[in-house]
């Protein structure tokens, strides 16, 4: 997993905890030194309660320890497409990867459409 990072953060960009649960920033302004990050977590059943973290997305400022809870960039996946189609032989043919569906389709007037095969990508900073 990505370290923490507190730019990106501010910017939006999605955080969990240690062990892969959501996890929501509301606030980075509380009034309290060690730990000014206000964060709505998920909990194991389904529900969420709320933690307050340092600026390194530490749960706990004193604890040598890593936690379950230590926030961490989360992973930002691509989906990508890719059209396959028969041609005038029988043959499968496949579209270039493509992130935009529409990218599938330029085919679609001179060979016969079979699947749109989709995937992800965890991409890489």
């Amino acid at each position: 997993m990505k370290p923490f990072d507190l730019e990106k953060a501010k910017a939006g960009a999605p955080v969990v905890t240690r062990d892969g649960r959501k996890a929501r920033i509301v606030c980075f302004d509380i009034k309290n030194e060690d730990y000014p990050i206000g964060v709505v977590l998920e909990d194991r059943k389904g529900g969420e309660y709320l933690g307050c973290f340092t600026n390194q997305g530490r749960y706990n400022a004193n604890d040598l320890e890593q936690n379950v809870s230590d926030l961490f960039m989360a992973p930002v996946k691509t989906k990508y497409y890719i059209g396959i189609y028969r041609d005038e032989h029988g043959r499968l043919i496949p579209t270039p990867v493509s992130d935009e569906i529409s990218h599938t389709e330029r085919y679609a007037t001179t060979e016969e459409f079979v699947t749109v095969v989709t995937f992800e990508v965890e991409e890489e900073e």
